[in-house]
C-alpha cells in the first residue's frame, strides 16, 4: 500500500507532516510493502484540488493518506482512499505508527 504524506517541504524540514495537503509544496509517498520513501512535488496536487485530487492521488497509485486534521474535507474517504490520522508532526514516528497498525483510520 502507498501512502502519501504532505510534507513541509523537501530540504530541511521534510521530516515534518504538514497542516494541509492543499497548502504545501511537497509530498512523502511511503510504500508499506517495500519501505521506501519517495519526495515529490506537490505542485500537480495542489492544481488539481478543483478538479479531482483523488483522483490525481489515486493516479499516483497512492492508497492513504496521512492527515492532522479531524475530518475529511477533501472528500478522500468517498473516493475510496483510506484516511490515517495521526497526531505527531514527525514523519518517521507517524511512519512506524503505520507500520505496526496503530494510526487511526478517521471515521
Amino acid at each position: 500500500m502507498k501512502v502519501l504524506f504532505p510534507v513541509q517541504n523537501d530540504d530541511e524540514r521534510k521530516f515534518t507532516i504538514a497542516d494541509d495537503i492543499n497548502a504545501k509544496n511537497f509530498v512523502c509517498v511511503y510504500d508499506t510493502l517495500t519501505h521506501q520513501i519517495q519526495w515529490t512535488s506537490n505542485s500537480g496536487l495542489s492544481s488539481s484540488v478543483s478538479k479531482n485530487l483523488s483522483s490525481t492521488i489515486k493516479e499516483m497509485g497512492v492508497d492513504g493518506v496521512v492527515t492532522l486534521n479531524e475530518d475529511d474535507s477533501l472528500g478522500l474517504k468517498v473516493r475510496g482512499i483510506t484516511v490515517f490520522q495521526t497526531k505527531t508532526k514527525d514523519l518517521i514516528s507517524a511512519i512506524k505508527l503505520l507500520n505496526q497498525n496503530k494510526l487511526p483510520h478517521m471515521a
